[in-house]
């Protein structure tokens, strides 16, 4: 009875997939081929995940597929994600759109490092990433100087070690071999972590704000690197939260801009201007800086990072000069005190001519 089902849906089945979602059997017979091809291959973790999709699931998974995608299969699965995935497998097929992209892997180019290019993945489930209805989870690539192909920001270096085709029921798919299986982008505060930045957040205010950025869907933010923020902190001691939430929002955009959109004027969530000139960021009425890292990626868009922050004039006058200022300020006080001084001798001796 299998066998006749299968002879059925090979050949009748390359003319609905891609049409819809397909029925159950159709799903299922897809994935079936589709396993027995990658385990040929000698791939066993990954066949495992793809054999423990939900049956709930299979319709959806199958109409991920077309001719124009590629298919990023793992050649490693850690033991405890597996053993994770296996337990919970109702999380497997956000986990599989995400190593889904929608163009052909070999018909693009792959800018080389340290240049890169931003990819969409099939993973636009809003119950695992937190980015607008609609809106798909991005991969970072770039290409080696020996022209291997790397997926960056992931917990380990993972290489695209090949790139081909398999095909089932005759209609052709692309697919290409990552060492290990990708994880989608982290929340706000543990893709910060991951880059090292601690600084900016190490103002319980500032914390206070990024916890906030992090639950909003859709955002560009520019933080600055530890070596560039660390002074500007230990001025802003005496300021409110409503101060310090300006401060962040003037490094906030209420969309996501990758890398290649950093061009003219963005309106800030603060209400400013910035401006884009190359690397450089700057806020109207305010400082710049430069751009040391782009597109890195969060669960609700995307982070880029500068090499400073990004203040209103009189924040930076007095985030650099508070010792001058101190100083001039004695310096206005004692002249004050002496010009008093003055006068009241002046008018003690002008109502002393009078009496007389």
């Amino acid at each position: 009875m299998r066998l006749l089902l299968f002879v059925v849906l090979s050949a009748w089945l390359p003319l609905i997939i891609g049409q819809g979602a397909l029925i159950p059997e159709e799903a299922g017979a897809f994935i079936d081929a589709m396993a027995d091809f990658f385990l040929s291959k000698g791939f066993k973790d990954g066949v495992d995940l793809i054999q423990a999709i939900p049956s709930s699931d299979m319709s959806d998974f199958a109409d991920l597929f077309s001719s124009s995608m590629t298919f990023l299969f793992p050649r490693l699965v850690p033991n405890a994600t597996l053993t994770a995935l296996l337990n919970d497998t109702e999380k497997i097929f956000d986990v599989l759109a995400y190593h889904i992209l929608d163009i052909p892997l070999g018909d693009h180019n792959i800018p080389v490092s340290p240049n890169h290019t931003v990819l969409p993945s099939a993973l636009n489930d809003t119950a695992a990433v937190l980015l607008p209805p609609g809106q798909r989870q991005s991969l970072v690539l770039t290409t080696y100087p020996d022209g291997s192909i790397h997926v960056l920001d992931q917990s380990t270096d993972i290489n695209i070690t090949s790139q081909s085709t398999f095909s089932i029921f005759n209609v052709s798919y692309g697919y290409a071999v990552v060492d290990e299986l990708l994880t989608a982008p982290l929340g706000l505060n543990d893709t910060l972590k991951a880059q090292n930045i601690t600084a900016f957040t190490s103002n319980p205010d500032i914390a206070t704000a990024i916890n906030s950025i992090g639950s909003q869907s859709g955002i560009t933010l520019f933080v600055p690197e530890d070596a560039g923020v660390v002074s500007d902190i230990a001025s802003w001691t005496h300021l409110n939260q409503t101060s310090i939430n300006s401060i962040v929002d003037s490094h906030l955009i209420d969309s996501i801009l990758y890398s290649n959109a950093l061009v003219g004027q963005h309106s800030s969530a603060a209400g400013g201007q910035l401006s884009f000139s190359g690397s450089t960021i700057s806020l109207a009425g305010g400082s710049s800086a430069n751009i040391v890292k782009t597109d890195v990626l969060t669960d609700n868009g995307v982070v880029h990072i500068i090499d400073k922050v990004l203040l209103s004039n009189p924040l930076s006058s007095s985030s650099g000069g508070s010792s001058s200022g101190s100083s001039s300020s004695g310096v206005r006080a004692v002249a004050l005190t002496c010009s008093t001084v003055v006068l009241t001798t002046a008018m003690t001796a002008f109502i002393l001519s009078l009496l007389v």
